[in-house]
């Protein structure tokens, strides 16, 4: 039941306080200014969603997991008392001991999940401020098991309740959300859940405000919550130009594959009437977290700026050649006009003449450098260097707001630390270099 302070229960349209789902009256808060240093300081369980009652059976499914858990510990912990009073002559299992050691810690932390702190969020305001807190944007409805210290954040994603599809069988949801509640906390404190992808927010309208030297005519701009959509909205697929702010020649590759899009756009227009049959963005690598299928895990080192086209499927196919205009304007044609256009052939040919005067008038060969004679950064060294950078940018800002900063450096969810949080350059990027 949602409730306030003083017991009286809530319109579904005012901000709920308090949320009691348990005998021992374990509580769930809506989240307060005042709860910051909390937060940044503990794991801490989290409901994100827009509707109250939504909240309400996660939270109530949630404590009732974690009650599971407490009860399941006292039931093996008198069975092994139990085993242990029968067999006090074996020593066969001396070998376990280590093994045994790691499940009681994991035990240990399932229990502790019972009395973590319980915040909700599900006002427009608060879940703004989580996702630009967490830098994880896209996932609401959704559970988190938050660690904001280690900047560390894991996310089950929840049923939305809008979609009628999930209003049948309601039963059969809650046990199914049940089961999977358990094995997503299970999974948290063994290590086989990964963290949450982070990125920057989505920009709207997916539009690109000039950066680095980079702008844009006929591209987007991706980040990790919308290139999966990105990637499947054309019939053609997509074209993406991976980058990076330490990448100097990144602007000018850029730059000559916007011209060649807009190219390929008008001559498919205009023997076809096709308007826009393939996506392009740009992504930056350093800010936004990508999955396996986006930006593989490489052998030694992946190499920025990365061209790569996907078909409608959202299947990767990553451009190897030299980055001349025409070899660029071949690889877009082949792999990112739809299949069914009878004209590929000669569109591509016409767009691979104009390319080469392309090319002359941008007056670049864009070769790069070995990767095994540039250096790469570390995360620790470039992150020092992106703080003195955001230092140094944010001097006046500070001096302005000194006396403010200290009285809210324990009432935000380290929010002074936002721009920080996600210029982390990747030390598994060699950054070429037209020098």
């Amino acid at each position: 039941m949602v409730t306030s302070n003083t017991g009286g229960l809530l319109s579904t349209t005012t901000d709920p306080s308090t949320i009691t789902t348990s005998k021992d009256d374990r509580v769930w808060s809506e989240f307060k200014e005042g709860m910051c240093e909390l937060l940044n300081s503990e794991r801490c369980l989290v409901v994100a969603a827009a509707s109250p009652d939504e909240v309400v059976s996660v939270c109530r499914c949630v404590d009732d997991v974690c009650e599971k858990f407490h009860n399941h510990h006292n039931n093996h912990n008198n069975n092994n008392h139990n085993n242990n009073n029968n067999n006090n002559n074996n020593n066969n299992n001396n070998n376990g001991d280590d093994h045994s050691h790691s499940e009681e810690e994991k035990s240990v932390e399932l229990l502790a999940l019972r009395n973590a702190p319980r915040v909700t969020f599900t006002t427009e305001e608060n879940i703004s401020k989580l996702e630009k807190c967490t830098a994880v944007y896209g996932r609401v409805p959704a559970f988190i098991v938050m660690e904001m210290e280690h900047d560390r954040f894991f996310v089950l994603d929840l049923p939305d309740k809008n979609n009628n599809n999930n209003n049948n069988n309601n039963n059969n949801n809650k046990s199914t959300m049940a089961e999977e509640m358990e094995r997503f906390l299970r999974g948290v404190v063994k290590g086989t859940i990964p963290k949450a992808l982070q990125g920057d927010p989505p920009p709207p309208n997916d539009q690109f405000e000039p950066t680095h030297g980079i702008t844009l005519t006929n591209g987007l701009c991706a980040v990790t919550s919308t290139i999966a959509r990105l990637k499947r909205e054309r019939p053609g697929g997509a074209l993406c130009v991976f980058w990076s702010e330490r990448c100097r020649m990144c602007a000018t590759v850029i730059k000559m594959v916007d011209s060649l899009v807009e190219m390929i756009w008008k001559a498919a227009a205009a023997r076809h009437g096709v308007e826009k049959p393939f996506n392009f963005f740009i992504c930056n690598i350093d800010s936004n977290d990508l999955p396996e299928y986006d930006w593989p895990t490489p052998h030694n080192a992946q190499v920025v700026p990365a061209t790569v086209a996907y078909n409608k499927e959202g299947k990767r196919v990553m451009f190897k050649e030299k980055r001349t205009a025409p070899l660029l304007a071949a690889f877009i044609c082949e792999e990112c006009l739809p299949k069914d256009l009878v004209d590929v052939k000669a569109i591509s040919s016409e767009v691979i003449a104009a390319a080469g005067k392309l090319y002359e008038e941008i007056s670049l060969e864009c070769t790069g450098i070995t990767a095994a004679s540039l250096p790469t950064r570390t995360v620790n060294t470039a992150k020092a260097d992106d703080d003195n950078n955001n230092n140094n940018n944010n001097n006046n800002n500070n001096n302005n707001n000194n006396n403010n900063n200290k009285n809210e450096a324990h009432n935000s969810l380290h929010l002074s630390e936002e721009n920080n949080m996600r210029k982390r350059p990747r030390s598994d990027t060699v950054v070429e270099s037209n020098e």
